[in-house]
């Protein structure tokens, strides 16, 4: 009798600390829909927090199981929030109650761009975003400062976002809400508040502006952009040589060239880059030579011999002073690959001037050139060198080229 007393009563003591401890934590809302949650959000006036998370997502394991049940953070949020779990994948063991937020959870991820997981999403008792955060934490007082951010209107992003707009945000928020929306990848916002910022600094920037408007420099709505054309060796002097181009060119293949360069129907080459020119004149040669490269590759793709053929010989031809060694020895490769005419194969091999010597792969492109321009002898005597030059990784590839040469076999 006393030993299953005091088994009962080790039970229910155990059962009291259980439930303690479940208490103790943040308390997630059970039962009602999405809707319902914001309705009861502006009748309490409560702001709400939504941990977007999923099954197979270790780091929202971790914040589950080392920071949700800390009764310092059950205290706080629970005290200021409604908060909300929403699972955002699906599984065979999902019960009636996340089956039934499938519509809503689909919903919040895509009208709130949720890339990383765990995202935390802040509202307002209006129902309106205030603040977002994406990843976990393994600190108990990140979280809480989480928390504190996301009820503080001169902290809350969102509301940062719109007091910009109407132009209530000092240099310093300009310049820390821009950082938080370029982390949350969110490049519109960012380039906007980034831009904002810029304008009130005084010119010629100096290199701590230019460092930081770089990972702004996105499109060409960014302020960047412009003063990447326009102080080019500046920008370079801060951030590296050739920095500014390769960054204005990479926009520019972004905003005129890529979608064409996708498209099953060739495209009017000419006529993109007339567009483009308009736009930015002083870019006019940069856009020019991206017209020929865009077309080059873009037959080269398609397999469309005749019309590459002729595209790569006129962007060589006239770039080719412009271009590495290894851009003409691609180009010069690809034709002869393509073609047994001996006058495009003599223009290819005029592409190949100057060639380093001591360098095996340039002439190994030589050679192939010259045996089928027929000077044999000549090629053999040549990718010998090439053999004396070369790489172990290179040395079987050039012995088998050797062979067919020897042997008198097309290439």
């Amino acid at each position: 009798m006393h030993l299953l007393y005091r088994i009962s009563c080790f039970c229910l003591l155990l059962s009291t600390s259980l439930s303690g401890t479940a208490q103790e934590g943040i308390h997630f809302i059970h039962g009602l829909s999405w809707q319902q949650i914001r309705e009861k959000a502006r009748t309490e006036r409560k702001y709400i927090l939504v941990d977007c998370h999923a099954t197979w997502c270790g780091p929202c394991r971790q914040m589950e199981q080392d920071i949700f049940p800390l009764p310092e953070v059950g205290a706080f949020f629970n005290a200021h929030f409604i908060n909300v779990k929403v699972q955002l994948d699906k599984t065979a063991r999902d019960n009636e109650e996340v089956k039934a937020w499938y519509a809503d959870s689909r919903q919040i991820a895509e009208q709130y761009k949720v890339r990383v997981l765990p995202t935390f999403l802040f509202f307002g008792p209006d129902g309106e975003l205030v603040h977002q955060q994406p990843g976990a934490t393994n600190r108990a007082a990140d979280f809480l400062q989480l928390g504190r951010q996301a009820l503080d209107s001169n902290q809350q992003a969102y509301t940062l976002l719109r007091k910009a707009a109407a132009q209530q945000l000092t240099a310093d928020q300009l310049r820390e809400t821009a950082i938080y929306f370029l982390n949350l990848q969110e490049p519109a916002p960012a380039i906007e508040l980034s831009n904002s910022y810029m304008a009130g600094l005084s010119r010629p920037f100096d290199a701590a502006a230019i460092r930081f408007i770089a990972p702004f420099v996105q499109s060409s709505a960014s302020m960047g952009f412009r003063l990447y054309q326009e102080d080019t060796a500046a920008v370079n002097a801060v951030l590296g040589p050739n920095v500014a181009q390769e960054k204005l060119r990479h926009i520019l293949w972004k905003e005129y060239f890529q979608e064409p360069a996708r498209a099953d129907e060739a495209p009017d080459w000419k006529a993109i880059h007339k567009q483009a020119s308009a736009r930015y004149p002083a870019l006019a040669g940069m856009i020019s030579k991206m017209a020929a490269e865009g077309e080059v590759n873009y037959y080269l793709s398609r397999q469309d011999t005749a019309r590459y053929l002729k595209a790569v010989v006129h962007y060589v031809s006239r770039y080719k002073k412009e271009l590495s060694v290894w851009e003409r020895n691609g180009a010069a490769i690809n034709l002869a690959q393509r073609t047994s005419h001996l006058g495009l194969l003599k223009k290819a091999l005029g592409w190949m001037e100057p060639c380093d010597p001591t360098d095996a792969s340039q002439l190994q492109t030589r050679a192939q050139l010259l045996y089928q321009l027929g000077r044999r002898t000549e090629a053999m005597s040549l990718l010998n060198k090439a053999l004396a030059q070369a790489a172990s990784y290179q040395r079987a590839d050039l012995e088998k080229l050797y062979q067919k040469m020897e042997q008198q076999q097309p290439l």
